[in-house]
């Protein structure tokens, strides 16, 4: 079912968890946070009565699709794949994409010709845009890959199924940029950059050649994972429920191990719905998955879904059949297919953004689908919350025991008008140690005002079990608290 949304601009009354620094603050990643779990985290709650797990609402930019197919050499893009990454070095939004070419009097006239034997004698090209305000776009002329005698936002060609990062790791300036690529019958290779726009030749990828039922036709997406101390990899595996999500690990990012399965299909979904890619981003206490769920066995949509892990290898499907960016009309860019950024994402005046490529519902002819890029808002945290279920007026929601970290207990939480939130804190035995006020407000990381008890919270490794009673109000994250291992 599709998550009802509205599609224009938050108006000013939407923006209530904000404060006016925040609306002045510049953009800013959004990383991981030890402190902070989800509440759509299996492992957080234990029971819930008179409430559901609800999806947030992402809410779609009026003016979309902010980057179009408007280029000769970026008409026919398929799937796309985008790759956003907010380079704080010289504030700019930047976004790599790939396009594909299929006509060979339009690829005869890029400079230089080229195409993939292996894939259909297509030519495929990485294209390249930016932004200072990531609404207005513009490509730039590059002067590193040409069409027709004049320069293009192409920055490399040959290179199918893309993933784009920017290091922060990196200690070699030259390598600050990382791309990852390759293909069905094609093996995986990588590029570096200083800067985005002029790479270096394919590297073999030791250990990702094609072979058995690792393949890499889908976004391949890595990064640089601090909890793990090495770079993962996010591709494909065929299973016997077709295409499924494998991860690798690479320390170098040259040498890797062999790709492992660690999410595919539901059993009753069989190969009728397929997991087309998965760009994997870390965030609270764990990592966020973007599935692009393949409707092979009926419409042959992509849709958009969420997913959740703690440690990168055992996945669960938030609310699965849900879609989390919802599709447009069916003629309209996002109608029939979204396929969700790679990389951390920016909150910038308040919000979430989402970066995604959209294709329309109409069936394309002979590889010429045209997918163009949009953007998406939500709020932090927002991600999917614990909210009243319908013909209920109020609900009440258990943990299961968490450990107090000694920080103040926070949460992100919203709260209509005429609703409240309130949570207590219990003992091994159900005793009610610590009772906070009653709150009537929305925001982020909120801290709880207490009662009773506030001392409890300053005695760091206590487990402790919350009870939180909610009347038209919806809870998405708790801070200060940890899963205990």
């Amino acid at each position: 079912m599709d998550t009802v949304i509205s599609r224009t601009r938050l108006a000013p009354v939407c923006l209530w968890f904000l404060g006016a620094s925040a609306l002045a603050a510049p953009p800013q990643l959004v990383g991981p946070d030890p402190l902070k779990i989800l509440l759509l985290d299996p492992r957080v709650v234990a029971h819930a009565d008179g409430l559901e797990l609800r999806m947030g609402a992402a809410e779609k930019e009026a003016a979309n699709p902010l980057i179009r197919a408007d280029k000769p050499w970026d008409l026919y893009q398929d799937t796309l794949f985008p790759n956003l990454v907010y380079d704080a070095s010289n504030a700019l939004y930047k976004v790599w994409y790939m396009s594909i070419l299929v006509d060979n009097e339009q690829i005869e006239k890029m400079t230089p010709p080229s195409r993939v034997k292996n894939a259909g004698n297509k030519g495929f090209y990485v294209s390249y845009a930016q932004s200072r305000d990531g609404l207005h776009w513009e490509k730039p002329l590059l002067g590193v890959v040409g069409y027709d005698q004049q320069d293009t936002n192409v920055v490399v060609h040959d290179v199918m199924n893309m993933g784009v990062f920017l290091d922060s790791h990196a200690a070699d300036p030259a390598r600050r940029f990382k791309m990852i690529h390759g293909a069905a019958r094609i093996d995986v290779h990588v590029r570096f950059s200083p800067d985005g726009i002029r790479w270096t030749g394919p590297i073999p990828a030791k250990g990702l050649e094609v072979g058995g039922p690792y393949v890499a036709d889908t976004h391949n997406n890595a990064f640089w994972d601090d909890q793990l101390g090495k770079y993962v990899l996010f591709t494909r595996m065929k299973t016997d429920r077709g295409r499924s999500v494998a991860i690798a690990t690479s320390e170098d990012f040259i040498h890797w191990d062999r790709p492992k399965l660690v999410l595919k299909s539901a059993l009753e979904e069989g190969t009728k719905r397929q997991i087309y890619s998965m760009p994997v981003i870390r965030y609270a206490n764990g990592y966020l998955g973007f599935p692009a769920m393949y409707n092979a066995g009926s419409d042959q949509r992509t849709n958009s879904e969420l997913a959740w892990s703690s440690d990168r290898v055992t996945w669960h499907r938030t609310l699965p059949g849900t879609h989390f960016i919802p599709h447009g009309k069916e003629l309209e860019f996002d109608g029939g297919i979204i396929y969700v950024q790679a990389n951390p994402l920016v909150l910038h005046d308040g919000r979430m953004r989402l970066y995604y490529g959209g294709g329309s519902a109409e069936k394309p002819k002979d590889w010429k689908g045209v997918c163009e890029i949009g953007l998406a808002y939500l709020r932090p945290d927002g991600f999917a919350g614990y909210t009243v279920s319908e013909g209920h007026r109020s609900g009440m929601l258990t943990t299961n025991p968490l450990r107090l970290t000694g920080h103040a207990v926070q949460v992100s939480a919203d709260v209509a008008e005429r609703g409240a939130l309130r949570i207590e804190a219990l003992d091994d035995s159900g005793k009610v140690v610590a009772r906070s006020q009653w709150l009537k407000r929305s925001g982020t990381d909120m801290p709880l005002q207490w009662e009773d008890g506030p001392g409890i919270f300053d005695r760091a490794g206590r487990h402790v079990i919350f009870r939180a009673e909610l009347s038209n109000a919806t809870l998405y994250a708790m801070r200060g608290v940890q899963v205990p291992d």
